[in-house]
């Protein structure tokens, strides 16, 4: 294929994920994650339909009253039928994705708010997915899976596609991965399909292998390890012998993915999700995990910050990508982008996604001294 960039449908066929993330970070120098979680009370009026819409966002204040959208605070929801919830989701992603699109690497769809509204909703994902790669992003779905073998080579194939394709001598697939690509583009089966998918660790190493076997095909994995929330030393700060739950958990994760580290950047494909709300944690994980990738939550409106951030990268500013959704996709909704609002015509709320998302982009590159 030389001299013809590949499209981001064919890249997802035929190159090890974590070498294609690191990619997309060093084309668009950013190592931002924009996370899509399309909280239906939050979005802009003028999306919902007539019946659903509530007026108290018009001028672009927070329905929170802390002056930015918060967790667990996201006001009364519209009254709104599945089919008339999950257009407007559509509609504000289809907006939002090209505008973040060029200071984002990666976008991750939080998969409850589209299961929220049944087959619609889960439309509306499908259709995002395909939105974001004709944008050139990466898609990882947030569905944090695990199961019995049967149970997740389900899970596996409805959010990642059909396991195939052979290890190739550079760490990426075969050859035959092109002709999986063209049968599934005939089929138009692949709307769903994404680049990579969250997993949580409890069920164990059968848990996951249904989904890891799926590397070959160029798919990522981003293990629950240490997560942004305020409970989550409850069970992993749980002692467990000499060390905490979580380090295991880490030691396991490193292990389960030795087989599919890339020959060209070292990374396994089976990544870790290490949150920005617990630094101490995040730096003693980089220590521990040197082949594993990093998913990093928390960031922005769940109160983690650029010098938190730091300690999930390498010291050449790899090794880790960082998550951001409300403080990007509502940015609207924050008193110095609405204020703003009579400057703008209609969908001025996603410029101010672009404008929140390369805050994000160079807040966090400059804590890098990138």
């Amino acid at each position: 294929m030389e001299g013809k960039p590949l499209t981001a449908k064919a890249a997802q066929f035929t190159a090890h994920f974590m070498d294609r993330l690191l990619e997309a970070c060093r084309q668009k120098n950013s190592r931002l994650v924009v996370g899509l979680d399309p909280h239906i009370a939050l979005l802009p009026q003028e999306l919902l339909p007539g019946e659903g819409r509530t007026g108290e966002d018009r001028t672009g204040e927070d329905r929170t009253g802390e002056g930015r959208p918060g967790e667990g605070r996201t006001g009364a929801e519209p009254n709104l039928s599945a089919e008339a919830a999950s257009r407007a989701i559509l509609e504000f992603n289809r907006r939002i994705i090209p505008a973040v699109a060029d200071h984002a690497a990666a976008v991750k769809p939080q998969l409850a708010f589209y299961e929220r509204w049944g087959w619609h909703g889960m439309q509306a994902y499908g259709e995002t997915v395909k939105i974001a790669h004709q944008h050139g992003l990466l898609v990882i779905a947030d569905a944090k899976r695990c199961d019995i073998g049967s149970t997740a080579e389900a899970y596996a194939a409805a959010y990642l596609g059909p396991a195939g394709g052979e290890k190739a001598a550079d760490g990426g697939v075969a050859e035959d991965g092109a002709a999986a690509m063209d049968s599934a583009a005939a089929a138009d089966d692949v709307d769903m399909e994404a680049d990579a998918i969250t997993l949580q660790p409890y069920m164990g190493k059968d848990g996951i292998e249904p989904f890891l076997r799926r590397w070959t095909r160029g798919k990522g994995f981003f293990v629950l390890v240490r997560t942004s929330n305020p409970g989550a030393g409850d069970v992993q700060d749980l002692t467990v012998g000499e060390e905490k739950l979580y380090e295991r958990v880490a030691a396991l994760v490193e292990e389960w993915g030795s087989s599919s580290v890339s020959h060209a950047s070292g990374f396994s494909a089976l990544g870790a999700v290490a949150g920005a709300t617990y630094p101490r944690e995040l730096a003693r994980l980089r220590r521990l995990m040197p082949h594993t990738f990093f998913l990093v939550p928390g960031y922005g409106a769940q109160g983690g910050d650029a010098a938190s951030v730091r300690h999930a990268f390498l010291p050449d500013g790899s090794g880790a990508v960082v998550n951001s959704s409300r403080q990007v996709i509502f940015a609207y909704r924050e008193q110095k982008c609405g204020g703003e609002r009579w400057r703008k015509g209609e969908g001025w709320w996603a410029d101010c996604a672009r404008q929140a998302a390369e805050r994000a982009r160079l807040d966090i590159n400059a804590v890098l001294a990138l």
